[in-house]
């Protein structure tokens, strides 16, 4: 029995080393790769400078290592999937997911929107700003006095009762010139007109 306990133990043992050691290989295996973002945009995330110095701590070489990187960001109005999927925590689901909702949104003027996206609510906009910038020129406009219902209805801050609103106003009194006036026609919470700002234009 102790010659048996002894060979279960040496059989175990050998087992770790091995799982180990495979652990190790597929670590530097994976390593020797760039990871998608760097395959897809080499230019985008490259080493951009690695120097070794040779510092004297008490008589000994201590030897630092420093590294530099240089993230050329992605344009979040209008990047397409292709972009996105190989951003590091995105994968076609949430790039999916995100194109859709910004061609509903008319593009976004802010990091917080794109957590308004249920898969993505757990997104950091530190990481969102890691890898991208917003260009607000590219953000589409509704125009408030010509949209028509369907137009209206289909922006997220829009729902039916808003868009009713508007358009009994215009048909009753005409065109809405002003935030302030679309506020007290359709009587609109503060922050609901603040959301609708970047988005409306009474021309």
């Amino acid at each position: 029995m102790t010659v048996f306990e002894k060979e279960i133990k040496e059989f175990e043992e050998e087992q770790r080393r091995l799982a180990d050691s495979a652990a190790a290989e597929k670590v530097a295996h994976r390593a020797s790769f760039p990871s998608r973002y760097e395959q897809r945009y080499p230019q985008k995330e490259k080493l951009k400078q690695a120097e070794t110095q040779m510092l004297q701590d008490t008589g000994r070489n201590a030897r630092k290592r420093v590294t530099y990187y240089d993230i050329v960001k992605l344009d979040l109005n209008s990047c397409d999937s292709a972009d996105l999927v190989v951003v590091p925590q995105f994968g076609a689901k949430r790039a999916s997911k995100l194109v859709e909702y910004r061609a509903k949104l008319g593009g976004f003027h802010d990091f917080g929107q794109v957590k308004e996206i249920f898969v993505l609510q757990n997104m950091e906009i530190s990481h969102l700003k890691k890898y991208f910038f917003i260009d607000e020129s590219k953000i589409r406009k509704l125009h408030i006095n010509t949209a028509t219902y369907k137009e209206m209805v289909s922006h997220p801050y829009f729902d039916a009762y808003l868009t009713k609103m508007v358009l009994n106003y215009r048909a009753k009194y005409g065109k809405i010139s002003s935030l302030e006036e679309l506020r007290k026609c359709t009587n609109a919470y503060p922050e609901l007109i603040g959301k609708l700002a970047p988005y409306v234009a009474f021309d």
